[in-house]
């Protein structure tokens, strides 16, 4: 392994974590306050749509690929 794999993994881990996070701070932005749903409770929804981009959160948190690949493909 060279160090040139490190840093791309490195920087790849970093960008995994930053965008989970983006994307979680916008579903959350955008179901709670920005386009609730009209018939729906704005809480149940945001909560029904971030309890799936929270499930590969610790293995991005925990630098594991393996748990990452196969929550991300779950």
């Amino acid at each position: 392994m060279t160090s040139n794999t490190l840093i791309n993994t490195a920087n790849m881990r970093a960008f995994a974590l930053s965008a989970n996070f983006a994307l979680l701070c916008w579903v959350g932005l955008w179901h709670g306050f920005l386009s609730p749903h009209p018939h729906i409770n704005p809480i149940a929804l945001t909560v029904a749509w971030m309890i799936p981009l929270l499930l590969p959160l610790p293995g991005i948190l925990a630098g594991k690929p393996t748990l990452m690949l196969g929550l991300t493909l779950f």
